[in-house]
């Protein structure tokens, strides 16, 4: 209704955005999902779903579906050229340590719980599968469509 207006989203860079049942959700591309209530007090809620994983982030985050209190959140899996090519200078084995950590983190479609702020299933890819994810369509989706 105010398209002047602007949302300053402070975890990171949006990636996909979602409007549903009056909430505006986002993903950052660093693997938090944004949630803000344009029907009541405008609050923003952030969900940081990378932190939950040990060790290094899963991927590059940049897709979105929502159920009421399920969203599933889409990451490509690690790869080189996107992480690490800005510091291959530091030796011949980075392109080495950048593909174990690829097959550590494959691409995956991950169900979390915005109620319990938990992780409650996950979907992962091997490399030969699929690499990137681009968007998720959600069958309770009224603007989906038939096909």
């Amino acid at each position: 209704a105010h398209p002047q207006k602007s949302i300053d989203i402070p975890t990171g860079k949006p990636h996909d955005g979602l409007f549903t049942g009056g909430q505006l959700y986002f993903t950052t591309v660093n693997g938090t999902v944004v949630r803000v209530d344009l029907d009541g007090d405008g609050r923003m809620h952030t969900y940081d779903i990378s932190s939950l994983y040990r060790g290094f982030n899963p991927g590059w985050c940049r897709a979105l579906a929502v159920d009421q209190e399920i969203v599933y959140v889409g990451y490509s899996a690690f790869r080189w050229t996107y992480h690490l090519e800005n510091i291959s200078f530091i030796g011949s084995n980075m392109r080495k340590i950048a593909r174990q950590l690829g097959q550590q983190r494959p691409a995956r479609i991950v169900k979390f719980d915005m109620q319990r702020k938990q992780i409650v299933d996950e979907m992962s890819f091997s490399n030969g599968e699929v690499a990137l994810i681009f968007s998720i369509l959600s069958a309770n989706d009224p603007d989906r469509g038939e096909s």
